[in-house]
């Protein structure tokens, strides 16, 4: 419980207040880290239902918020985000096209030559149910366990797969072979 004139009494002292704190802390930082975690602990539900509630009550200052942040931090946020993409990516071509992954059709071994394939030729049934791009997809192949029915090829294998109903003419060959 507040004393009447508390709040002035601290205006009045802030100075001396604060140092008086800042030279208790240096001389048992433990203790006060202490207290940090066991008011952490004791406090931790109560502060996120009350934080949940002011985003809930004031999304105009939250996004304003979160956007001068984003401002502030863009190209660390983007590295950051750019890193983990790469990482995902390259987690999923080496999954279905070996380490380093290949072309299962020509053999190409560059990355940024390499894309995911639906065996099935069902890319736009997937890209209508589960949003397109081939991040969105690399992502989706991670969260999912990495499915069955995906296979590497190289842009130019995968147009011409799409371009000419199903085979690339690298298939040719082993199509004349085989009849």
């Amino acid at each position: 419980m507040q004393r009447p004139n508390q709040r002035e009494w601290y205006l009045k002292n802030r100075d001396s207040v604060l140092e008086k704190n800042k030279t208790l802390r240096a001389q048992d930082p433990e203790k006060y880290k202490q207290r940090g975690r066991e008011y952490y602990q004791k406090h931790h539900e109560s502060r996120l239902a009350k934080n949940r509630e002011y985003r809930h009550a004031h999304p105009e200052i939250i996004r304003e918020h979160d956007r001068q942040k984003y401002e502030r931090f863009r190209e660390r946020i983007k590295e950051r985000v750019g890193k983990r993409t790469w990482a995902v990516r390259w987690a999923a071509l080496t999954h279905y096209g070996g380490d380093p992954p290949r072309c299962a059709c020509c053999g190409e071994d560059n990355y940024f030559f390499l894309g995911f394939d639906h065996i099935n030729n069902d890319g736009a049934k997937f890209r209508r149910e589960n949003g397109s791009g081939a991040i969105h997809l690399a992502y989706w192949l991670t969260k999912n366990n990495y499915p069955e029915g995906i296979q590497i090829l190289c842009h130019n294998c995968n147009f011409a797969k799409g371009h000419y109903g199903g085979f690339c003419p690298h298939m040719i060959d082993v199509l004349e072979v085989v009849d």
